[in-house]
Parts: structure tokens; sequence; C-alpha cells
């Protein structure tokens, strides 16, 4: 839900060979990056997350990482919509930004419309008719850092320019960080972190 270029996607299949994978964005571009990749068993559509165009009960895992809590987007909705297409006891795996109080420019600049606290997240969850399994912190280790810089930007203290995007530095720190928080997840649940990442089950 929300599959962007499709990289996703091939992970998916690569977990799994022989399942059936689809993917749906709103971004006709995004799409158009997904489509040449495909393999016979990956499908592209589309849609709104408000109104997924499957029947009731087809998917054994919904996976929407960053979908979710993008501007315009009803999370009551997209989880009604979301516990509708998985079969008795499937899984949603979803990743939403944290920390409401964190909500800036860059947030704006990604389209982000809520950052949800995690008392909220299981509440809204739990609500929807799911049970939850497993919560998690992300994008942890490199977070007080970039609390500071977006705090700093807020504060119009530093520049909140998109040179910080494009530095092989800066984007070299973010993938060592995430190669190493992906080993302590495999563990532990992280305690904080700029996302939330939820491993819930359709309630029967």
């Amino acid at each position: 839900i929300g599959c962007g270029s499709g990289t996703m996607l091939h992970v998916l299949s690569k977990l799994q060979p022989s399942a059936q994978v689809e993917g749906i964005d709103l971004n006709p571009v995004a799409l158009s990056h997904a489509q040449p990749q495909l393999s016979a068993n990956q499908h592209l559509m589309q849609a709104n997350l408000h109104w997924l165009p499957f029947e009731d009960a087809t998917f054994d895992l919904a996976l929407a990482l960053d979908t979710f809590d993008q501007n315009a987007v009803d999370l009551t909705v997209g989880l009604a919509e979301a516990r509708r297409v998985l079969c008795p006891r499937g899984w949603l795996v979803l990743r939403v930004s944290a920390y409401p109080w964190l909500h800036g420019a860059h947030d704006v600049a990604f389209n982000t419309g809520r950052r949800y606290a995690r008392k909220e997240l299981i509440q809204v969850l739990e609500e929807a008719g799911f049970v939850l399994r497993r919560i998690t912190g992300a994008n942890s280790l490199l977070s007080p850092l970039v609390i500071a810089m977006r705090l700093l930007q807020r504060m119009r203290e530093i520049d909140p320019g998109v040179n910080v995007y494009l530095s092989p530095a800066a984007n070299g720190a973010i993938e060592w960080a995430l190669w190493l928080e992906s080993h302590l997840l495999r563990a532990a649940n992280l305690p904080f972190g700029l996302s939330l990442i939820a491993l819930a089950q359709k309630s029967d």
C-alpha cells in the first residue's frame, strides 16, 4: 500500500518467490518507474488506500511504509480497508512517523500530514480490529542528531536546505545506522526513533 517505485515488491518476492505480490500507489510517476522492473508474479495498480480495488479476504499480508501518515489520509479508513482485504488472521506491517511535536519543514517537504505517538497508534490499531503483536521505534540510532537538526531548523539557526539530503557522507551514515538497526531489531524492540513500526494481526 503505497508501493512507490517498487523496491519492496522485489524484497517481498525474494522472501516468498511463489507469492503473488500486488502494489498500489496514487502517484503515476512512481508506478511508471516500477513497471519495467516487474516480474511475472508482481502487479501494479493506481489506487487510493481508502478504497482498495480488491475483494474481501484476498491477502495474507499488507505492507504500508510511510503511507498512512501522509497528507489527506484518514488512518481509520485506511486501516479498515487493509483489514477488509486481509484473510482471517492476516498480517499488517505499518510504519508511520513518530513524535507529533516534531512535525515541521521536513514533513511538509515529504508530504507527511501526521506524526503519531506510540499509545495513539496502538489504540487506533486495536479499535480498527487488529491485535498488536509487536511495536518498535525505527530510524533510531541517528534520531538524537536528526531531532536536534530539525529543532534548529525550526528556530532558523541552520539552513533547512536540501544539501544535507544530497550529501554522500550523510547518506553513508544513514545507511550504516539502518544496517546496524536491522540487526538490533532481530533481538529486541527499540524504545525510541523517528518512526514507529507496528506488526498487527487481523482479529477474528
